[in-house]
């Protein structure tokens, strides 16, 4: 009788930490993750103080609010794998610019991934730079025809 009772004691103290174990890799999550694309900007001054100041911004927010931010301009990185890993991706004033990386990016998108932009990112002139899907499909922003200053 009381190697029954120990034996099922064991086997509750058993279930109950396959339970635990069980509902705790349930509840832990991955982090949130965002990925910002950005070129290196020489000349405008207006883009470079952007970048300047909105990279910086960002880490100090990913702090802040428990997220994972990298800040890159290798846009080899713009492919089907490398994006799986991200929630979200970051135009910071630039948008792709080689057909395989707008492809990896519409895929991303279709996908269900999370996406923001800034300025330039939605800049457009359909003679020099046409991205349809992105611009008219996506965006729903068309073409640029002139600045107002």
């Amino acid at each position: 009788e009381k190697g029954r009772m120990k034996g099922g004691l064991v086997l509750l103290c058993l279930l109950a930490i396959g339970l635990l174990s069980y509902t705790t890799q349930e509840t832990i999550q991955s982090p949130f993750k965002v990925l910002a694309f950005y070129d290196r900007y020489n000349g405008d001054l207006a883009h470079v103080s952007f970048l300047n100041e909105s990279i910086p911004w960002f880490e100090l927010q990913a702090i802040h609010h428990g997220f994972l931010f990298e800040a890159t301009y290798d846009w080899t990185k713009m492919n089907d794998l490398y994006l799986s890993n991200f929630d979200v991706v970051i135009f910071l004033d630039t948008r792709a610019k080689h057909q395989t990386n707008r492809e990896a990016f519409e895929r991303y998108i279709k996908r269900g991934g999370g996406w923001l932009g800034f300025h330039f990112s939605a800049f457009m002139y359909s003679h020099l730079d046409s991205w349809s899907w992105y611009h008219d499909e996506f965006l729903g922003s068309g073409d640029f025809r002139s600045n107002t200053w």
